[in-house]
């Protein structure tokens, strides 16, 4: 599960995550109950899994919170494109067609209050 994935990476990485490494995790997309790399399912931290996920991540660490700003990515955290069509197949597709649309994914960037 994602719990689980997110205390192996860490435990794995104590006292050594940075904002970089943070984000790798967040776009991380081993799903830990298919063992597939593919985010779809729900053991995967991107959260691309089908009827749920995520759709934009961010990260601060105690550095950027003092400066104001943070990482943001906007998207599927992994960076990959939704495609609204791959998610309005199936039984549920008629509930998420009015209101899923297409999402380019986007790079990772700073935001900042300054």
């Amino acid at each position: 599960d994602r719990k689980g994935r997110w205390c192996q990476h860490l435990d794995e990485n104590k006292g050594k995550v940075d904002d970089a490494m943070a984000r790798s995790f967040l776009q991380d997309t081993y799903d830990s109950e298919t063992k597939k790399n593919d985010g779809i399912g729900g053991g995967a931290l991107c959260g691309k899994g089908y009827g749920s996920g995520a759709i934009n991540a961010k990260v601060l660490t105690s550095d950027s919170v003092g400066k104001m700003q943070f990482w943001a990515r906007m998207g599927i955290p992994d960076g990959s494109d939704l495609i609204a069509a791959e998610y309005t197949q199936g039984s549920y597709g008629s509930i998420f067609k009015p209101h899923l649309h297409d999402l380019k994914g986007q790079q990772w960037t700073v935001i900042s209050g300054n």
